[in-house]
């Protein structure tokens, strides 16, 4: 199964899994330090584009995500693991090597029944949150641009981190033009939250906190968001990444209207415990029209 392995393009989302019914197995190299066996199970690599690479897999079974690297099934060395959760939800975050290959193993804990799930290989950083029912994004919404896709719905993740990169409908706007979101949130512990979105205009990998920052009301918490920010007239076009988030917190006096978070920080619990969700989505700019009208004589339109 290693050396068919399925070739995922780094900052894509794909559909992948296991088939129970194939006798897949691969007991070496040894795992590390994860819960595998000698389980049917699923093979993906990808060549690392930066020096961080997350690769995460989202499944309603109890996966265990595996990273290897070295030359297929001869000289391969298991480098990185995670079996961090029941819910199928797990995470790797390692120092990759651009240019290098590795490979991605997936199966379910003691099991040989078939899996589906979604696996993510990204430059960007997923955050988390230790309690993602306690506040999330219930819907956001692009408004004003030149082809508005229809409002994304949605409920909490095992993760606190949804990718909606992959919608099949993203938003338009011309260069030098304006975008609108509507967000809300939900949650169990709290239902309003402190607000902030970023850009990745330069398509870096990274959320400039300092220059790609589009809105910021931290301090303030509200069950709605509404914000718009202007793209740079200079803008190539492209899909530009954009990351929501919200945030609100509980310590001994009580709510905290969140605090100043970070594109990669996560939301933790302790002496405040720390509630939130993040979002990433893709929008499409596009070059900026040069022939507007701008007189209109004797009522000519």
């Amino acid at each position: 199964p290693c050396n068919t392995a399925f070739n995922v393009t780094v900052g894509s989302c794909n559909t992948f899994g296991t088939n129970g019914s194939d006798s897949n197995y691969w007991t070496s190299p040894a795992t590390y330090g994860c819960n595998g066996s000698n389980r049917d199970d699923s093979w993906a690599s990808f060549t690392a584009t930066s020096t961080t690479t997350y690769i995460s897999y989202n499944s309603a079974n109890d996966a265990i995500l595996h990273l290897f690297t070295g030359t297929c099934a001869t000289n391969m060395v298991a480098i990185a693991c995670s079996d961090a959760t029941a819910s199928g939800d797990e995470l790797i975050t390692y120092n990759t090597t651009p240019g290098v290959v590795y490979y991605v193993r997936v199966q379910i804990r003691n099991s040989d029944n078939d899996m589906t799930g979604t696996l993510c290989v990204s430059n960007y950083c997923i955050p988390t949150s230790w309690d993602p029912d306690g506040l999330y994004i219930n819907s956001l919404a692009f408004v004003g641009t030149l082809a508005d896709p229809p409002v994304n719905t949605s409920t909490f993740s095992a993760t606190g981190f949804q990718n909606f990169t992959t919608l099949p409908v993203k938003a338009i706007q011309a260069q030098g033009e304006g975008i609108n979101i509507v967000a809300r949130s939900n949650g169990t512990v709290h239902v309003r939250g402190t607000w902030k979105a970023w850009v990745d205009w330069n398509k870096n990998g990274t959320f400039q906190p300092a220059t790609e920052e589009v809105y910021n009301i931290q301090g303030f918490a509200g069950a709605d968001a509404t914000f718009g920010f202007v793209i740079p007239p200079t803008t190539p076009p492209g899909d530009y990444r954009i990351r929501i988030r919200v945030n609100n917190g509980t310590n001994f006096w009580g709510e905290t209207f969140g605090f100043d978070f970070l594109p990669c920080d996560n939301f933790t619990s302790g002496l405040t415990d720390n509630y939130g969700e993040t979002e990433d989505y893709l929008f499409t700019v596009v070059a900026a029209c040069n022939a507007n009208i701008v007189t209109a004589l004797n009522g000519e339109r």
